[in-house]
């Protein structure tokens, strides 16, 4: 497994000395591209941002070229292996995109992502799977920059 996607928290260590807002401007402005707003409709944001576009950011700081991420780049990122198979375990997605492992569960009750055919959520049940096109279209929806 490639690294999770970072959290504003970890993206500011990485690209110290800066704080949550100025990560939020570089997200703005599309410094550093490919973030996502995870949040369940809680006042705070949950961003989440590829930490490929977060070295890019870094090499272009200090003068060393490099490419931009595509988007194919960064959705290869967080699928397993680069592959795209038909469905996720849920628990891949919470380990990606670096959440408490109820919230994929979450986002999946409020229809944000939609579960294989047949699945019934009980507690202790854990071996949940997503659809690839629901996390994907989930992913698009979601994107800040």
């Amino acid at each position: 497994m490639r690294l999770p996607a970072l959290t504003i928290e970890a993206a500011r260590y990485l690209l110290a000395p800066v704080g949550e807002w100025a990560v939020f401007a570089l997200l703005e402005d599309g410094q550093l591209s490919h973030a996502w707003d995870l949040s369940l409709g809680r006042a705070r944001r949950e961003i989440r941002i590829l930490p490929a576009s977060v070295a890019r950011y870094l090499a272009q700081r200090q003068g060393r070229a490099a490419p931009p991420v595509t988007d194919a780049e960064a959705l290869a990122a967080l699928l397993p292996d680069g592959q795209r198979p038909e469905l996720l375990p849920v628990g891949w997605i919470w380990r990606a995109l670096n959440l408490s492992e109820a919230q994929p569960l979450a986002l999946a009750r409020a229809g944000e992502l939609t579960f294989e055919i047949g699945t019934i959520i009980r507690r202790g049940n854990c071996i949940h799977r997503v659809t690839t096109e629901s996390f994907c279209r989930f992913l698009a929806r979601r994107r800040v920059s």
